[in-house]
């Protein structure tokens, strides 16, 4: 795909080829999917854009308010409409009904609008394999605990560098193909992310996504907790490598935090509400995890 079509000026709607398939799985996504949409193709001219929802086990109105949205900003969007709530099987679906690359897996719950779509498919056309979004938290209905977690976790080394949890993923052919057909498991975005070396990331600071965590502290921890699950279930299967948490690895990387005291009113809560996350995790470890109201970051 040419450089040149990752840019404003090549939406032109006339004779061009989608610049990006995108593919969002969406289970009970009603308040969310029309502003998913309404963001992704808000700029994208006719065409611009292949975009496939995977609705997967909704019981709501995610599948008509996605047709409504699309008919809405006049473009054709493809609706799957599957009866068991799977991330993973809406995945697969999804995959076998587009044969376009680059291919943008979005969660129905992010807003990526048409821009960042463009500079995502830039950095995959200059040579990545997977290009990542950075990360914009919308804290603005959270509670002060959930403030102040969030604005610890945001900050952190490991949450800074890690290419999984951004709720956007952009993979050039060869990138996906190195993953695979997506597994039934909860971390699936750490396990494609993992399949591509890091010399064949980018993570964008030039296209953000916005995402909206958890508004209660108690959320963030479920939801926390069950980031923490997928991962080991993840690193048992042999399907990612393992993260450091080695004790005196962790501290090192929050040394920097440390001192400076306007932080520590948020140190404390992180650092709570993680021995909690991680304490629920461990008793969660070999059942199955249910979906969470609100999705996860890595």
């Amino acid at each position: 795909m040419p450089a040149a079509l990752a840019t404003p000026e090549a939406a032109s709607g006339v004779g061009v080829l989608p610049l990006a398939t995108v593919v969002v799985p969406a289970h009970q996504e009603e308040s969310t999917i029309e502003r998913c949409l309404e963001a992704l193709l808000g700029d994208a001219a006719p065409g611009e854009l292949d975009v496939v929802v995977a609705c997967n086990g909704c019981t709501d109105a995610t599948a008509a308010r996605a047709r409504s949205a699309a008919a809405r900003l006049g473009h054709d969007v493809q609706v799957l409409e599957l009866d068991v709530a799977s991330k993973a099987a809406a995945l697969r679906a999804a995959d076998r009904a587009v044969d376009g690359f680059p291919r943008l897996y979005l969660d129905a719950d992010v807003v990526c609008t048409t821009a960042t779509v463009r500079r995502l498919a830039a950095h995959v056309a200059e040579g990545a394999e997977l290009a990542v979004p950075s990360r914009d938290l919308d804290l603005s209905a959270a509670t002060l605990p959930a403030r102040l977690y969030y604005r610890t976790w945001q900050d952190l080394p490991w949450v800074v560098a890690a290419r999984s949890g951004r709720g956007a993923l952009l993979l050039s052919e060869a990138g996906r193909r190195r993953a695979g057909d997506f597994p039934d498991v909860v971390a699936d975005d750490r396990w494609v992310t993992s399949a591509v070396p890091p010399s064949a990331v980018r993570i964008a600071s030039d296209a953000a996504c916005t995402v909206r965590p958890p508004a209660r502290l108690r959320d963030v921890v479920r939801v926390r907790a069950r980031v923490y699950a997928g991962n080991t279930q993840l690193e048992r299967q042999g399907l990612a490598p393992a993260h450091d948490r080695s004790l005196s690895g962790r501290l090192a990387r929050l040394a920097r935090l440390v001192g400076r005291p306007s932080r520590w009113p948020g140190l404390v809560v992180f650092v709570v509400a993680t021995a909690a996350a991680k304490g629920m995790a461990r008793s969660a470890a070999g059942r199955g995890w249910a979906r969470d109201a609100r999705r996860g970051q890595a």
